[in-house]
């Protein structure tokens, strides 16, 4: 026993100085295992010279106030949930009445729209439009039962988080009275006791609150409307503008729902049935161009590039390229000249030769180059003719190049701090509606001023090309618009001859109107309101939007009227072709068809017309002449595929 105690006495007494330890070293920087120590200890030469100190039983009383202090605060807390919980059992109950309401409303809601979607007896079931429109209900019902799946999902996620969170929270909080107790069993003990109620503060606080909302919505959902009585006015807030917002989705579905069949009649009574006519296996690469050369035939761009007949898709001709080159896009710039881009930023001119038979039939098209020009350092996506001896080109490497039918570069256009993509560029003339004309009029002359460009840099600018800056200088931009919500913007069309143009980005399109008269009446100042915003239409893909088109039916009205409705037809990422209807008046573009065959990008989209397509209606008014066309689409895939 004796000798027991003698070893007691060693082990409270400093190794150094042999006396006892009756302090405690509690400097930040003090990175010696051995807190405890005696008074010796601090003098100059010790270890722990200097270094800030307190008795033990300071330590010790301070832990056990923090303890006293963390219980009574959560006493507190708990005193205080017990009395909101007793003030808010009548909310409560009146907010489940209100809830049961919004569900039986949104339950007769949802019936309403399934009955609509299975008597849609005008759509005939061979052209699939009925099996896409239960679809399209169907899937916005599945959204719900996906959000159920999400919360139980994050709900395991939060709890795990949060329990994490909390702990790490305890372990910084904590983790320097530890180290300065580390020795001291009773004041562990303490520390530890304060780890725990600073967990169950926390629990009590956010970890409680965000698992009550979760589950709280998941019964919603579900249709069990039993409330927990310990809701929170957050919470509440949040239902009821979840509710809200399914309202208000439901509503714009039913109204789509009702506007679907008025529209797709108008469409389909111009010829149109939404069917794939035939499937071309020509090319061996990917297609990124398809072009409408002429009443007789257009023109597509792989590795080589083929000419193809309107009436029996067969060749008419094709441009043999070499084995490192592929053909990006073509344009026709007037009867006797195309220019073609390249993978490998060059540019080609060919002259253009018909070959007719005995009855003046064109049988074949031969193609002689005339130059090739390498000034990009990047492949050509795009070719835009802007008059009979000029015509514009976008690349990879950021640029837009002015040239002439010589092969010079008249302007250079230091445009955007990214790619530039195969619709980058969208030319503004008063009466030149239509980048693709019904025949292609390469012989129209009227003036162009100005031209749009766009990119992946998130930008829209304005460019002049009448600027009167020598030839080959670098000529800069009128103005700017920074396209919202960080949205790529990839493709841009003018609507008709009107001053509004639709840009494509991803899964989005966004309606803009150019006000020339803001660049004319503030020359040299800072132009505002050159671009307006005038809607917004989201989700109409679920990939980015490559190529826009618009599609006319009446030969006798070419150039579009500002307040006349029209067809669009876009391709995506999303291996899709879709059919809008442009209403000018509303600024709203409505969905009419989707045509899926693609398997991979749809890069080109485009409705080609010939003169035996036209037809004769005759109206209370006058007869009509409507221009019957057909679709064609070039995809990675490598194919080709008519639409009728």
């Amino acid at each position: 026993m004796e000798q027991n105690k003698e070893k007691t006495s060693e082990l409270q007494k400093c190794p150094i100085h042999k006396k006892k330890l009756k302090i405690f070293c509690i400097d930040k920087i003090c990175d010696i295992p051995q807190k405890q120590i005696c008074s010796h200890c601090l003098l100059q030469g010790s270890l722990h010279a200097q270094h800030q100190a307190q008795t033990i039983e300071q330590v010790d009383q301070k832990i056990k106030e923090d303890a006293k202090n963390l219980h009574q605060k959560i006493q507190d807390l708990r005193e205080e949930d017990q009395e909101k919980n007793y003030n808010f059992e009548e909310q409560v109950r009146n907010f489940e009445k209100q809830v049961v309401s919004s569900i039986e409303s949104q339950n007769y809601d949802i019936k309403q729209i399934l009955n609509s979607i299975t008597s849609c007896e005008y759509i005939d079931l061979s052209d699939g439009t009925l099996t896409q429109l239960k679809e399209q209900g169907l899937n916005f019902l599945q959204n719900i039962i996906q959000q159920i799946e999400g919360y139980k999902t994050n709900q395991k996620i939060l709890e795990k988080n949060n329990l994490k969170k909390s702990q790490d929270e305890n372990s910084n909080i904590n983790q320097e009275l530890i180290s300065e107790i580390n020795n001291n069993n009773n004041l562990i003990n303490f520390a530890e006791d304060k780890q725990n109620l600073t967990h169950e503060k926390l629990a009590l606080n956010e970890y409680n609150q965000n698992l009550y909302t979760l589950n709280i919505v998941l019964k919603l959902i579900k249709g069990e409307v039993k409330l927990k009585s310990n809701i929170q006015p957050e919470i509440i807030d949040k239902l009821f503008k979840y509710i809200q917002n399914c309202q208000a989705e439901f509503k714009i579905f039913k109204d789509n729902i009702s506007t679907f069949k008025e529209n797709l009649v108008l469409f389909l009574n111009n010829g149109f049935k939404g069917q794939q006519k035939l499937k071309i296996l020509q090319h061996k690469s990917p297609i990124f161009w398809i072009e409408d050369i002429d009443d007789s035939c257009f023109a597509s761009c792989g590795e080589n590039i083929y000419f193809w007949e309107k009436e029996t898709f067969k060749i008419k001709g094709q441009i043999l390229l070499q084995s490192f080159d592929e053909s990006r896009c073509i344009k026709k710039i007037n009867d006797l000249h195309i220019v073609v881009g390249l993978s490998t930023g060059s540019v080609q001119a060919y002259e253009i030769r018909y070959i007719f038979n005995e009855d003046y039939k064109q049988t074949r098209i031969m193609c002689d180059q005339l130059w090739n020009k390498t000034k990009h350092q990047d492949e050509v996506t795009g070719i835009f003719r802007v008059n009979s001896k000029q015509f514009l080109t976008t690349s990879f490497d950021f640029n837009i190049f002015l040239w002439n039918l010589n092969g010079e570069i008249q302007k250079k256009f230091m445009t955007h701090r990214s790619i530039l993509y195969k619709q980058s560029i969208a030319l503004y003339q008063e009466s030149y509606p239509f980048e693709l004309q019904q025949y292609n009029d390469t012989n129209n002359e009227n003036k162009i001023q100005y031209f749009l460009s766009i990119s992946h840099d998130k930008t829209i600018k304005l460019w002049d090309l009448d600027s009167q800056q020598l030839n080959y200088q670098d000529c800069q931009h009128i103005c700017e618009e920074v396209v919202p919500d960080h949205e790529y913007a990839i493709s841009i069309c003018f609507v008709g001859k009107s001053n509004k143009f639709v840009t494509g980005h991803a899964s989005s399109f966004r309606i803009y109107q150019l006000n020339i008269n803001e660049i004319n009446d503030r020359q040299g100042e800072q132009q505002e309101n050159v671009f307006v915003l005038l809607n917004h239409i989201s989700r109409v893909h679920t990939g980015i939007i490559l190529d826009i088109s618009f599609i006319q039916f009446d030969q006798n009205k070419q150039n579009l009227n500002t307040n006349q409705d029209c067809y669009m037809v876009s391709g995506s990422e999303d291996n899709s072709i879709k059919i809008w209807k442009f209403d000018f008046n509303q600024n709203i573009i409505k969905y009419i068809l989707t045509l899926k065959e693609h398997f991979k990008y749809v890069q080109s989209v485009i409705p080609i017309y010939n003169q035996n397509s036209i037809k004769k209606e005759k109206t209370k008014n006058y007869q009509q002449q409507k221009l019957n066309f057909k679709l064609v689409s070039g995809s990675l895939d490598k194919n080709i595929i008519i639409w009728e």
